[in-house]
């Protein structure tokens, strides 16, 4: 098994199949590009102060977590 970072999942040419290009490219910026507001960057290595956490950014993270809810598991194929 391999460890794979966000930014290289949503790179992954499978996941780009999977997922609206608006929504990926939406969770890339959000999440994960040094770019953009990088979020999961920021709180994961301690770089977000406490007041950088406003209304505007807890709600751009309740719209990924609800655009990640959207996103169904299949049951694998018993055959």
């Amino acid at each position: 098994m391999q460890t794979r970072g966000l930014g290289e999942i949503l790179h992954d040419r499978v996941f780009r199949q999977l997922i609206d290009e608006n929504v990926r490219r939406y969770l890339l910026v959000f999440l994960a590009d040094p770019r953009g507001i990088n979020l999961r960057n920021r709180v994961a290595h301690g770089l977000l102060e406490h007041d950088q956490m406003e209304r505007a950014l807890t709600d751009r993270v309740v719209q990924v977590l609800l655009a990640l809810s959207c996103f169904a598991t299949k049951e694998p194929d018993p055959t």
